[in-house]
């Protein structure tokens, strides 16, 4: 704790342009150089150097005739000045962007979740009188979770949700996953076409390894699902995918559904902070939870 609070003492007394100058002397090779990139002289530019150096307590660079190298402190240093570097300009970047007139909200979804759910909420919200700002995240359920905590997000769509004591869980509909096979599998019973494993999380695993531990034995094994319904499509197999999703094959007859084979739960959920009573969110939760009990056509 006393290292982190000196570390941001550190940060807040230092003149970004030390940074700068530092990392311009790195580039250039000189302090010459870097004087004539950062149109100051080369008495700045070694004023400069003196401050950091001294704040840091260790010599950055060894200088001579041939220019200026990094010494293994200042090695170390290069990577750490970048990122303070990026974080002050990014920080300088949020304070512009501040707009009071329109309120923003930052919201979420798994891969799997995006088409239609999450694009048809922005396309609501965005339809609305009280239209805000929105900023749209796709990303594993875990970082959301961990996003939503930090106040990075407003709310987002999960099928394996965080769990934590600020955090509120809603279960927002229900799934189903179905073995299906293509029709060239019904045709020829003896056929024994590829099994295409999708990762639907642990949850799938743990009930696909009980209620069919020697199916997985010879399987082709996918991390995305829309991949793996191509390929079966293209050149025939079977999967376990989500209902919503093969309706529209299974309407056509392209695909058929594995006659007595288990079908699996696979819930959607919401989540968001429970203390966050704005009547934006709430507006645009309500917004979501109407567009849930709609029918739609689903993707991968």
């Amino acid at each position: 704790m006393f290292l982190l609070f000196k570390f941001t003492i550190f940060v807040l007394k230092m003149d970004r342009s030390l940074l700068s100058t530092f990392l311009e002397i790195m580039s250039a090779g000189s302090l010459l150089a870097a004087a004539e990139r950062l149109h100051i002289s080369q008495t700045a530019v070694t004023a400069r150097l003196h401050s950091l150096e001294e704040q840091l307590g260790c010599r950055l660079f060894v200088r001579n005739r041939s220019g200026a190298r990094l010494t293994p402190e200042g090695e170390r240093f290069a990577p750490h000045a970048r990122q303070l570097l990026s974080h002050w300009e990014q920080a300088q970047q949020a304070l512009r962007e501040v707009d009071v007139e329109r309120p923003r909200l930052a919201v979420g979804a798994e891969t799997s979740l995006w088409n239609p759910l999450l694009s048809r909420w922005l396309a609501w919200m965005n339809q609305q009188p009280s239209a805000c700002r929105l900023d749209a995240r796709v990303d594993e359920a875990e970082r959301l979770g961990e996003a939503v905590q930090q106040r990075q997000l407003d709310a987002a769509l999960v099928h394996l949700p965080r769990y934590h004591s600020a955090l509120q869980v809603e279960l927002l509909l229900e799934e189903t996953l179905l073995l299906v096979e293509t029709l060239l599998l019904v045709e020829t019973p003896h056929r024994d076409g590829p099994l295409y494993l999708v990762d639907w999380g642990p949850g799938f695993a743990e009930q696909f390894e009980a209620s069919l531990p020697h199916e997985r034995e010879g399987a082709s094994h996918c991390t995305l699902g829309p991949l793996a319904l191509r390929a079966m499509l293209d050149g025939g197999g079977r999967g376990y995918f989500r209902q919503r999703v093969v309706a529209p094959y299974l309407h056509s007859g392209e695909l058929h559904t594995v006659a007595g084979a288990p079908q699996f739960s696979y819930p959607i959920y919401l989540q968001y902070r429970r203390e966050d009573d704005r009547p934006l969110l709430n507006e645009a939760l309500a917004g979501l939870r109407q567009l849930a009990a709609e029918d739609a056509q689903w993707q991968l």
